[in-house]
């Protein structure tokens, strides 16, 4: 695109707007990528320093990468916002300056960002990610007390749930090498109730963390409404959808399910994950929202082509797309599958398929699968295979390990996005069975 006319009319956006933040974000990423970068450091530490802005931590990372690559304006930026004083932008600040110094491998610079982040911010969540990593080096190196104090304090740290979840199974692991069976049982039980469909607790439980139940709890039932009585089923969905009744956002999840909606479902499903917990059970028709089987005959028609599950093609998609036929991300992969266009060239020449089209999800469907399908041939475990469709097969093929456990290889991931990738992916494979078991029984 023109990022010199870009950026002149994202500057033009007041204060005042309701999407100045935005804008303003992305100017900077505009004047950044023209080589502007002093400009854009200056852009995205206002936006850091502003407390209530939703992209205080997008800019603090952006500010880091110019660091990174040797600006010296982006380095001051990120050292003021650290002095700052403020809250999670200077926690974060802090960690991106451990980060940077521990690539550069300045490990004394390193060490002093990551000690005054823990004595001026301890009950941070970036506080308990440098324990985490603290303590993962410390289990590498066979120092197992060291790691069960480094991720106990951090589970003591304020943490989103994919970190508190990972922090669990692994203390738990630590207690058990040191023989805490106590400890260690009452972290796994902590895990399995408060995090029941999580890739952490699935290695631990592999039918899920609660018992699944055919039935709906009556926090999710009786708002389907006169509108679906009636038959109007679509002025009924948009009704319920629009509330922020739990019930109703159920309501219309199961009727998007009728219309053959799956992402549909799936969004309208999304924020009822955090009360399962609280249902002690995981109710099957909401797993059926929340895993929907997405343009069902193509899958299977694909997967049958080629040999695999088709429960692995929804396990894909629905990271890679939350089933957004129309999804395109900023570099380039296309529709269900995200399809790079060269993955997507190369396997319709195989196929003998037209060049094209990608998007159309009959054939996104079969690419993606096909690409898959060669996938798992190439490497002898499904979770080298599922890296290999994020990070590349050449990636991965540097990554097999030597030793240790593929747990253990899963963490050791050196991309962030692909190491989650991994991790949602299989836990979405064990919940698609688990979700769908019965039915697929009932249908032989």
């Amino acid at each position: 695109g023109n990022l010199e006319e870009a950026e002149k009319e994202l500057a033009r956006v007041s204060e005042n707007n309701p999407l100045f933040e935005r804008a303003s974000f992305f100017r900077a990423r505009a004047l950044a990528r023209m080589g502007r970068e002093d400009e854009a450091s200056s852009i995205w530490k206002s936006l850091a320093m502003r407390l209530s802005s939703r992209y205080w931590q997008s800019s603090v990372e952006s500010i880091s990468r110019l660091a990174s690559d040797g600006n010296e304006k982006a380095m001051g930026e990120l050292l003021v916002i650290a002095d700052s004083g403020s809250g999670d932008p200077a926690a974060a600040a802090l960690s991106e300056l451990a980060s940077l110094f521990a690539r550069k491998r300045n490990e004394d610079k390193a060490a002093f960002f990551e000690d005054l982040l823990l004595e001026t911010y301890p009950k941070s969540r970036f506080a308990a990610s440098v324990l985490w990593e603290k303590g993962w080096s410390a289990w590498k190196n066979g120092d197992i007390r060291g790691a069960e104090s480094s991720w106990n304090r951090a589970l003591e740290a304020g943490n989103d749930r994919r970190q508190e979840s990972r922090l669990l199974y692994w203390a738990a692991k630590a207690s058990e090498h040191l023989g805490d069976t106590r400890t260690s049982s009452a972290l796994l039980e902590r895990l399995r109730k408060d995090h029941p469909t999580d890739y952490y607790t699935l290695l631990e439980h592999p039918q899920g963390g609660l018992p699944v139940s055919d039935s709906v709890p009556d926090a999710l039932s009786g708002a389907e409404g006169e509108l679906a009585d009636w038959g109007f089923v679509i002025y009924a969905r948009m009704e319920l959808s629009g509330s922020g009744d739990p019930a109703a956002r159920f309501a219309a999840s199961r009727l998007a399910l009728w219309m053959g909606d799956a992402r549909g479902a799936f969004l309208d499903a999304a924020p009822l994950v955090s009360l399962v917990p609280g249902f002690g059970v995981m109710p099957r028709p909401l797993l059926e929202a929340l895993y929907p089987k997405a343009r069902e005959r193509e899958v299977v028609a694909a997967a049958k082509r080629f040999g695999i599950d088709p429960m692995d093609v929804w396990s894909i998609m629905r990271r890679e797309s939350a089933f957004d036929e129309g999804a395109a991300s900023p570099v380039g992969a296309m529709g269900l599958m995200q399809l790079m266009p060269p993955t997507a060239r190369e396997n319709a020449s195989i196929l003998g398929e037209k060049e094209g089209g990608y998007f159309e999800p009959a054939k996104n469907i079969l690419l993606g699968t096909h690409h898959f399908s060669r996938l798992l041939k190439m490497f002898d475990r499904i979770e080298w295979a599922i890296a290999a469709y994020n990070a590349g097969q050449g990636s991965v093929g540097k990554w097999l390990p030597q030793k240790g456990s593929v747990e253990e290889w899963v963490e050791d991931i050196p991309f962030g996005e692909t190491r989650e990738f991994v991790r949602q992916v299989m836990a979405n494979r064990k919940i698609y069975r688990i979700t769908w078991a019965d039915t697929e029984e009932k249908g032989k």
